[in-house]
């Protein structure tokens, strides 16, 4: 017996809990942060804000983003430029919710996060947390992927911090595997010192913020993702169709059983509570209008009574919960009724964090529906790829030797790959499997926001030979492209009854380690430690330049930079010799120095150029040195150093801060 699944409904935007309430004031201090600053230059970037720009960039392809990392050198992704278009397109707009991040500065992800990594040191499952776009569907959907770190992993091409600031990420688009590459340049709001979009994991992971540059880049700009239901970002990274459920059609019971089979089989799941504004409260102060991941099912049974507890866990991806009052909140008395453990159990942990338990009832009461995608981590996809359609009848032969599990399905454009205004009628899609003669499935469904697809991962297909039907009913200013999918445990092949053509193969892109110099973090083991080796000055300055560096008699003072020094040494009778250092750690503060000091009878090594960086006058008795030193950890110069000798008791020196600021 095979379902046959639709689409039911959508979710409004929803954004970080308190942004709209004061809107109007956070921009009012971008303003304010922005005045005295020079006017922003006319773009030198010309991006195409048309109907189709979205889809035309996709059919592009990506750079060759191999070439970009081999070279090393820092890159700007010119088709999804730092500046406003990749926000907003105010012409092709039906509101001003992203308005607002019109003002932000933009600021190199690796950057902000100097020391953060890709996927941070505490897995996966916990990273999300929304910013001031309204796509709590997306993370929240991102978020049921996540719960498996390796589902994540696998989708990043290179992984590891780079030169170039590019990401190149493994996607689906309309069913086909695409390659999407992002710069690290993102929009960052300084009147809350932060950005603007999803934020870093709290172990400083940074794949969240680049997995949604990668979806607003996909669909245009970030004010087209505002809205949109879980199966999105499914489709987007693992291409697996949803199943949605209303609460209203099920009990307890049927909840139970759903997401507990659901869970053991590690599908993706997901919930959204009614419509509305996020900033009102629904049922238990749970946000109204609002998408969650879910986590957990789980059976307690009360040790003293035998009364069983089904319970379920869910996220909020604003990563609070502070305001929820259900009767499993985190200090609820119900963990530890009557002397149970139940705390313990689930690992519960006391924090606003942004999870919610929820008993049966409260599961009902307190959420609109859930969406089920199942996924299998050992399937594959096979799919065939048509272009230009003419609306007529299309049949493809697939051939079965075994009885097989699978789905079936067509995949059109997400209708938010078009600028807002453009797609206005629905694409009504029809869909048959036959034997024979006999059509054993069909549906019939339209593009607004999920294709429909046949399913036969519980009741598996038979063996034998079969016909897929397929007739687009394509609409004005459609671009009349589609796929056939099929997902199952090994490769099916897929073939045109008309041209003989056969599907494609799955195929991603492989990981890829550049052969440039790996991302510039040697400053992170600049800083003086704690020496244990003793060095005898020589004289020789330029030896001991070197040799002290890391010896026990330097004094040591800073943070993000510092400076370093020895006790002075007796060079002979009437001199005396000094060591001195000037360093930062910090890989993205620029810091421009002099040192100075008055001697006489002075000799010097210094570690940059002595020619261009330092002078030595005598304006009267005393001799006065100075070198500048301009400390930019990302460009390599971390430190420098001067060795002197000079009279006895005069070797005093001071520096003047001449800048000091990010880079």
């Amino acid at each position: 017996m095979r379902q046959i699944v639709t689409f039911l409904t959508l979710l409004a935007g929803c954004s970080q809990a308190g942004f709209l309430q004061d809107y109007s004031l956070k921009q009012l201090l971008e303003i304010i942060n922005r005045q005295g600053q020079p006017p922003t230059p006319q773009s030198r970037y010309k991006v195409p804000q048309e109907c189709y720009s979205a889809i035309f960039r996709w059919k592009k392809g990506p750079p060759n983003y191999k070439d970009i990392l081999n070279k090393g050198e820092e890159w700007t992704d010119a088709s999804f430029p730092p500046e406003s278009s990749s926000i907003r397109w105010p012409d092709k707009s039906d509101n001003d919710m992203l308005s607002a991040a019109s003002v932000a500065t933009w600021k190199r992800l690796q950057k902000l996060y100097p020391f953060g990594t890709m996927f941070g040191t505490e897995g996966c499952d916990h990273d999300i947390a929304q910013g001031s776009v309204g796509d709590c569907y997306y993370l929240a959907g991102v978020g049921s992927i996540s719960q498996n770190s390796t589902n994540i992993e696998k989708i990043f091409i290179n992984p590891e911090r780079n030169n170039a600031g590019l990401f190149a990420v493994n996607v689906w688009v309309r069913g086909i595997p695409s390659v999407i590459v992002v710069d690290d340049w993102f929009p960052y709001m300084t009147s809350y010192r932060g950005l603007f979009g999803a934020k870093a994991g709290l172990d400083e992971s940074l794949w969240g913020p680049i997995l949604e540059k990668v979806w607003a880049k996909l669909n245009g700009n970030y004010e087209n993702i505002n809205g949109g239901m879980m199966n999105e970002p499914y489709k987007l990274l693992s291409n697996v169709k949803t199943k949605s459920y209303k609460m209203v059609n099920v009990n307890t019971t049927v909840l139970w059983q759903l997401i507990s089979d659901a869970r053991s089989k590690n599908f993706l799941i997901s919930t959204w509570t009614e419509g509305g504004n996020d900033q009102q409260k629904c049922n238990y102060s749970i946000p109204c209008g609002h998408a969650f991941t879910l986590y957990q099912a789980k059976e307690l049974t009360n040790t003293v009574t035998n009364v069983k507890y089904h319970i379920y866990q869910v996220k909020n991806p604003w990563r609070s919960d502070a305001d929820y009052s259900g009767s499993w909140r985190d200090n609820s008395t119900m963990w530890s009724i009557d002397g149970n453990t139940f705390a313990q159990q689930v690992n519960l942990t006391q924090s606003n964090d942004g999870y919610y338990w929820l008993n049966e009832t409260e599961m009902l009461d307190g959420f609109a529906g859930f969406q089920i995608s199942p996924y299998f981590s050992s399937w594959t996809h096979s799919w065939f790829n048509k272009e230009d359609d003419d609306g007529l009848k299309s049949t493809y032969l697939i051939s079965l030797n075994q009885t097989t599990p699978m789905t079936i399905t067509i995949d059109l454009y997400d209708r938010r790959m078009f600028a807002y205004g453009c797609k206005t009628l629905n694409t009504v899609a029809k869909i048959k499997i036959k034997q024979g003669t006999v059509t054993i499935a069909q549906s019939t469904f339209w593009d607004y926001w999920e294709g429909g697809w046949i399913d036969y991962t519980t009741t598996p297909l038979a063996a034998g030979n079969y016909s897929i039907e397929v007739t687009i009913e394509w609409q004005f200013k459609d671009l009349r492209d589609y796929t056939l999918t099929i997902y199952a445990p090994y490769q099916i092949a897929i073939i045109d009854n008309s041209t003989k053509l056969q599907s494609q193969r799955e195929k991603h892109d492989l990981k890829f380690t550049p052969t440039s110099q790996k991302w510039n973090n040697k400053v992170m083991n600049q800083r003086v430690q704690a020496p244990t080796q003793e060095y005898t000055f020589t004289g020789n300055l330029t030896a001991d330049l070197i040799g002290a560096r890391n010896s026990t008699g330097l004094g040591y003072k800073g943070a993000d930079w510092y400076y370093s020094f020895n006790k002075t040494v007796a060079y002979n009778s009437t001199r005396d010799e000094l060591v001195y250092y000037i360093g930062t750690n910090n890989t993205f503060i620029e810091i421009n120095i002099t040192i100075s000091v008055w001697t006489l009878n002075t000799q010097f090594e210094f570690t940059g150029n002595k020619a261009s960086q330092c002078k030595l006058s005598k304006p009267g008795y005393w001799e006065f040195l100075e070198c500048n030193c301009i400390l930019n950890a990302y460009k390599g110069n971390n430190e420098c150093g001067i060795s002197m000798i000079g009279v006895k008791g005069g070797l005093v020196p001071y520096f003047a801060l001449n800048k000091y600021g990010s880079i």
